[in-house]
């Protein structure tokens, strides 16, 4: 019966272990695949900011076309145009209403100021600049990385199969984070340390690499169930064991009683078995006493008489 569950412990956490190693190659591959559709988006940037700083030159011997197409055709990137004074005169994929916010400062300058702004140069010395920031997709694809990272983690951290987990970094020197091991423990080093050495021992560690993450191992061990189970029946032997004592000295010590008060009955029923026929001697010395010819008789009578009065 151990053994099965014992068996069944450790197909669960084998299964625990198969699903991590395709839930960090499923991860890494969607980590590969946000991360490019990035570098497509920051390249859109580069490119429009690009064309605006082309169109600036003001070369008219070169066809602006095509950079006024970059332009118009942007339907993601949010772009902000300012004066001198950062006074918003215009805007492009951003839901801005001027008249709540004419001047670009505050929480919204924070966000348009990731990159140096555009400077235009128009006549009489005026100065404009726009101002743009990442564009919706790759913000909310970038959300979603951190999102499906700290997700997968804390799966991994807070796994149903109850199985202890610590994190380190790709030289394994440093604990990121632990999971199944109990809140009083992770801030025990020596301990935790101690640990990753038993789990290095008892299985190989599952190597994961997450978006704008270094490498990481997952290292585990069994389970506080398949821990206790390992122990089960050395206590169960040693519980029958107590028993079987507990067992043997209660039988030992009810059969001395029984033959302690087998005995006694018997002392008793012997000193009044005795008793008797000890009366009539005792009466019998005292008859004989008078007659001087038997007193040496007497004597040692009354000697045996003494002992068999001492036993009653």
């Amino acid at each position: 019966m151990v053994n099965k569950v014992q068996e069944r412990e450790r197909e669960n956490i084998r299964i625990w272990a198969s699903a991590i190693h395709k839930r960090a190659e499923l991860v890494r591959t969607t980590d590969l695949f946000f991360s490019q559709l990035q570098q497509e988006e920051r390249k859109k940037v580069n490119l429009l900011a690009k064309a605006y700083e082309k169109i600036n030159e003001k070369n008219l011997n070169e066809d602006l076309t095509f950079y006024i197409d970059i332009i118009t055709s942007n339907t993601t990137i949010p772009v902000i145009q300012t004066n001198d004074k950062n006074e918003i005169v215009g805007s492009m994929n951003l839901d801005l209403n001027l008249d709540s916010q004419p001047i670009l400062n505050g929480k919204l300058l924070e966000e348009f100021n990731h990159y140096p702004p555009v400077v235009l140069d128009y006549y009489d010395n005026e100065k404009f600049y726009l101002y743009y920031k990442d564009s919706r997709i790759f913000t909310e694809t970038q959300k979603m990385l951190l999102d499906l990272n700290e997700s997968f983690i804390k799966d991994v951290l807070t796994n149903t199969s109850a199985v202890p987990v610590i994190i380190t970094d790709s030289a394994r020197s440093k604990i990121l984070f632990v999971g199944n091991i109990g809140d009083e423990k992770t801030s025990d080093t020596v301990f935790l340390e101690h640990l990753l050495l038993q789990m290095r021992a008892q299985n190989e560690p599952i190597h994961i690499e997450l978006a704008g993450q270094e490498k990481q191992s997952i290292f585990y061990s069994d389970s506080d169930l398949q821990k206790q189970l390992t122990y089960y029946p050395m206590l169960v032997f040693v519980a029958i064991g107590f028993f079987i004592l507990f067992a043997y000295v209660a039988f030992s010590t009810a059969q001395t009683s029984a033959q302690n008060k087998l005995w006694a009955g018997l002392a008793k029923e012997t000193a009044h078995q005795i008793g008797t026929p000890l009366s009539s001697m005792l009466a019998w010395v005292e008859l004989l006493r008078p007659n001087e010819s038997v007193q040496n008789l007497l004597v040692e009578i009354e000697k045996d008489l003494k002992r068999l009065e001492t036993i009653s």
